[in-house]
């Protein structure tokens, strides 16, 4: 059909999903997959846990007590956590404690 010259949408291309590959399932509200260096894989739930991958399963790693949004590994392997329920940049401690490392940025 052609009305003043808009057309319909071309069909879409085939997805690029059938590229990817499962590598746990289960667990909740599951968000934010990142690698370290050593090939571990790192998940956050937004329902306040950390978890690794091992051997197919999840496994509990940190709890922020909060709800993780996202999180990044430094040079070091140290953990750096954004939380929405603490509105805070967390990290983890030697001790696998999570404390604040960023929670007022400008005074606010």
């Amino acid at each position: 059909f052609d009305y003043e010259g808009i057309k319909p949408k071309q069909k879409p291309k085939k997805s690029k999903m059938s590229n990817f590959e499962t590598i746990v399932e289960g667990g909740s509200q599951l968000s934010c997959p990142i690698q370290d260096a050593e090939g571990n894989i790192y998940i956050v739930s937004q329902c306040g846990e950390l978890y690794t991958v091992v051997d197919g399963q999840l496994q509990l790693w940190l709890h922020t007590g909060g709800q993780p949004a996202g999180l990044v590994l430094d040079s070091n392997g140290n953990a750096f956590i954004c939380d929405l329920a603490h509105q805070a940049i967390l990290s983890q401690t030697e001790n696998e404690e999570v404390t604040p490392v960023v929670k007022e940025y400008e005074g606010k």
